[in-house]
């Protein structure tokens, strides 16, 4: 470290206080390592003082961040001294204790900071993506500003190595660099590292202008996975009557393997049998040749099974030793039933912070009739829950559907919503399941879970406790928090007065945030606290942000665009991504009608589509940038500050959010990621973007012109993430803004005929009154529906933008070898379409029906049809190519349209079949 600027070191992540405050006591002397000679006698006297005094005041307040001032730094270098020690020791409220240590070098040189998170050594899992992050600045003893410190780093791998004269050895290779576009971080793919090998890291970092450098390094541990036992089907019945039972670990694992899962990932296995009596002993006697066989799968005939209950356990071993057990218990009886198989979470543990799955597969009896109904039903065993287990789940707890023999299998899963299963507790769900047959009695499965306790006992710290927008830099705290899996991660977030959520930080180990900026207003500050199985605990401060001031005499000369346009400086002057996000919603709590707000808007989209350079692609990152776009925009379209040239910037970034959440997916169904790209997407639809104005420049009706599909093809990218999140015959899910819904539904193929998709807030809705099943008893449909309160197809056609459309897509899927597709071939549906009239359209009144006008798309034709009727009520009709009729009933709310496919034509017609509107 340059002895010009202050040593910071700071405790933060230590852990082991169980949420209770812990004691940190700081040492510092001159390093065992320090081969210089002491000036003199004094000198070394003073240098000694120095190093007491920061320490002494660490440990008089209990801080656990340690600050040695430059004076002191300067008075141990004159004695001579070119490293000091570091030692930190922890105890905690029980009286245990650890110890940290680390070696510090002094220098005269102004040299660039360099620190890494997570301490001098490291522990990381082999099967997890590797990410390590590092801050670093330029120095400011030659009285630089902020925005002139940055700093280039560099990144290197190094393995311990006992037979190198250096004790470590560099890797070299593609599969060693850093796959993050953060320059800060450095992020390797899962399964880049060996398990338990201890290796190097070591960041550098350059100082832009000198280009000095100093670097930082952190041993890095790679733990061993673990061998997880899984045996599908949970508890279950099965039937003596049945051709072949079967017991499967086939889906075991090992964390050390990649990709791979029972035999094939070189695990044997070792089975038992145990049962209550002495005649279903004797079966379990029996199939002893079969258990010694020890393959993945146990597999016999029903008859080998005297009726009774069964035990089969499993001891799955990797080649190193390493072990897991698993058991099921199956309930034998002489009798044809349906077989009821459930797969759950992974080790059987969930978390209540996401929905929680269990899959359910219900094989119809093979000696069956042809034909017959299928009744299945859902039950909790044990477990409380706040709410029945009907309010509970997001899919139906009871279907009925007709199933044939050569189906095999039809599925029922249960999926129960975030946020409904209590922390810490054991849950027994249980499928029951009915065939008509006469002689078929009940098949039933049970599975048990466990969800984990929350982190707990933690708080947020905020300094200062107020302060005024743009200028005031906040530093956030997060204290004492307790887990019981390590380590926790902490997000770091802000919730303004109008309810908008925006990340001011990804989550990281890293506990503490400075630097921060908050828009204007009071609002509430919030840490995530995150742990090794993905609970999440949250604490949060109210703090008040004043708006920016700039009347004072001394700050004549600064505006609101030049104060953001500073501070963004800084932000890309450390790659400091989140900084520039907080900078511009920061920002947009400052705009007004003034002439500034136009060009101070274009500059925070322009500045967040640069930070996309120094952007991770993935969920979090995304979802921090969604928010940080829909601050300017929502606000300058409710001020009248939003130009098209803005408008159309915006677009394409939204544009490109809407695909990369196709590639990376959305994180989780709480993600804000859609809802504030809807936002933002309703906000444009508001603008002159979407006018159909002839006043725009010829420039400005190009960008216009080119909107209409950029906006329809980012809703669909939403829409498709949204469906890769959801369960098949999950309720539908959405959200709505202003002039814009969105619902996407995926449906099983049996359970399509008069399911109805809409969700709260959305006028419109679908009903699909007869449905034509897939052949496939995977296959499902997906349905995606959009309610636009203005005309997106406005500019195209030259028509009114204040109109209702509604757009409606019914897309069959069919499943092969766990990959959806589009099906290619026709079939026959019918929908019963509800559209929305806007009061405007209505005159004000609903009346009832005085006339029926025919609304038609011709085929190949993309834009809108308008039908007006003689009341003035106005619909309108998305076409997108393929050949509709409507019959809109004037003065009524819901126009009903019936479309049929025509194989030859290779549209959609209404003058198919029987097909009658």
């Amino acid at each position: 470290t340059s002895i010009c600027e202050s040593l910071q070191l700071d405790a933060y992540q230590s852990t082991g206080g169980s949420g209770r405050t812990m004691n940190y006591n700081w040492t510092l002397t001159r390093s065992a390592s320090d081969d210089g000679n002491v000036i003199s006698d004094e000198a070394n006297l003073a240098a000694i003082e120095a190093a007491n005094a920061a320490a002494d005041r660490a440990n008089a307040d209990n801080l656990q961040l340690l600050i040695v001032e430059p004076t002191e730094l300067t008075a141990m270098a004159d004695a001579g001294w070119t490293a000091i020690d570091i030692d930190l020791t922890v105890t905690n409220f029980l009286g245990g204790s650890a110890i940290a240590e680390t070696t510090v070098r002094l220098s005269s040189e102004s040299l660039p900071t360099a620190q890494m998170s997570g301490g001098s050594t490291q522990t990381s899992e082999v099967g997890s993506t590797l990410s390590i992050d590092a801050s670093g600045a330029a120095t400011g003893c030659d009285g630089r500003e902020l925005s002139a410190r940055g700093v280039d780093y560099t990144w290197t791998v190094e393995i311990v190595d006992n037979e190198s004269s250096s004790g470590r050895r560099r890797l070299q290779g593609s599969n060693y660099q850093s796959i993050s576009n953060d320059p800060r971080t450095f992020k390797l793919a899962p399964y880049t590292l060996e398990a338990l090998i201890e290796y190097i890291i070591t960041v550098t970092v350059f100082d832009q202008v000198t280009g000095v450098s100093n670097s930082a390094s952190t041993r890095l541990i790679m733990s061993s996975g673990s061998v997880v036992a899984v045996i599908t089907g949970g508890d279950r019945a099965v039937s003596t009557a049945s051709n072949e039972i079967e017991v499967s670990a086939s889906a075991s694992y090992d964390e050390n393997i990649p990709e791979s899962s029972g035999s094939a990932a070189g695990l044997t296995f070792a089975w038992n049998c145990s049962a209550i009596t002495s005649e279903t002993q004797a079966s379990c006697d029996d199939l002893s040749s079969i258990l010694a066989a020890a393959s993945e799968i146990l597999s016999f005939p029903g008859s080998a099974l005297a009726e009774g209950t069964y035990t089969f356990g499993v001891t799955v071993s990797a080649i190193d030793g390493r072990m897991s057990t698993a058991s099921v218990e199956l309930s034998a009886a002489g009798v044809t039933r349906p077989d009821v198989s459930l797969i759950g979470p992974i080790g059987g543990l969930t978390t209540t912070s996401t929905k929680t799955t269990i899959e359910a597969k219900v094989a119809i009896p093979s000696n069956g009739e042809e034909t017959g109904e299928l009744e299945s039903t859902w039950s909790l065993v044990s477990g409380t829950l706040p709410v029945s287990l009907d309010e509970a789940a997001s899919t139906p707890l009871t279907m009925t559907r007709i199933a044939t023999r050569a189906e095999g299998i039809v599925h029922h899963d249960l999926v129960i919503q975030s946020g409904m299963l209590i922390p810490g507790s054991e849950y027994t769900f249980r499928l029951e399941a009915q065939y008509s047959e006469s002689n078929s009695d009940l098949g039933f499965a049970s599975l048990t879970i466990f969800t984990a306790r929350l982190p707990s006992s933690g708080s947020i710290q905020v300094l200062p406790t107020s302060g005024m927008a743009l200028v005031t830099k906040f530093e956030l705290t997060a204290l004492n928090w307790a887990a019981d899996a390590l380590p926790i991660r902490y997000r770091f977030s802000v919730l303004n007065a109008e309810g908008s959520l925006s990340t001011l930080r990804k989550a990281t180990i890293v506990p503490v945030l400075g630097g921060v900026t908050l828009e204007a207003g009071e609002v509430t500050v919030i840490v995530t606290a995150i742990d090794n199985f993905g609970s999440e605990a949250q604490a949060e401060r109210k703090i008040n942000v004043e708006p920016l001031d700039l009347s004072s005499e001394e700050e004549d000369e600064l505006t609101i665009t030049s104060v953001t346009d500073e501070l963004l400086a800084e932000a890309f002057a450390f790659n400091a991504v989140e900084q520039v996000c907080q900078v511009i919603v920061a920002a947009s709590s400052t705009l007004s009608s003034s002439d500034e707000s136009p060009r101070l808007v274009a500059e925070l989209v322009s500045a967040l589509a640069e930070s996309r350079t120094i952007e991770d692609t993935d969920s979090e990152s995304i979802e921090q940038s969604t928010a940080a776009l829909r601050a300017p925009i929502v606000e300058a379209t409710s001020i009248g500050a939003l130009t098209v040239d803005s408008a159309a910037s915006a677009l394409d970034l939204a544009a490109s959010f809407g695909r990369d959440v196709v590639l990376v997916g959305l994180g989780s169904d709480d993600a804000t990621t859609t809802e504030d790209l809807v936002t933002v997407l309703s906000s444009l639809l508001e603008s002159e973007l979407f006018d159909s104005s002839e006043s725009l420049s010829e420039a400005d009706q190009t960008k216009s012109s080119n909107a209409t599909e950029t906006l329809l093809q980012t809703l669909d990218n939403l829409a498709i993430a949204r469906i890769d999140l959801a369960v098949v015959d999950e309720a539908a899910t959405g959200v709505c803004s202003n002039s814009i819904c969105s619902a996407v539904q995926r449906i099983s193929d049996d359970q399509l005929a008069n399911s109805q998709i809409a969700i709260d807030g959305m006028d419109a809705f679908a009903v699909v009154t007869e449905a034509t099943d897939i052949q496939g008893a995977d296959d499902e449909f997906e349905i995606y529906l959009y309610e636009f309160n203005r005309n997106p197809r406005a500019t195209e056609a030259s028509a009114s933008v204040d109109t209702s459309v509604v757009r409606f897509k019914l897309i069959a899927v069919v499943i092969e070898e766990d990959q959806r597709r589009q099906l290619e071939e026709s079939l026959t549906q019918r929908v019963e379409l509800a559209i929305p009239l806007k009061e405007g359209q209505r005159g004000g009144s609903r009346s009832v029906v005085t006339e029926e006008l025919r609304l038609e798309c011709d085929w190949g034709y993309t834009g809108t049809e308008t039908v007006t009727c003689s009341n003035d009520e106005t619909v309108v009709l998305d076409c997108d190519g393929a050949r509709v009729d409507y019959i809109v009933e004037c003065g009524e709310t819901i126009t009903t349209v019936c479309v049929g496919f025509d194989e030859d034509l290779g549209i959609w017609s209404q003058s198919i079949g029987n097909c009658v509107a």
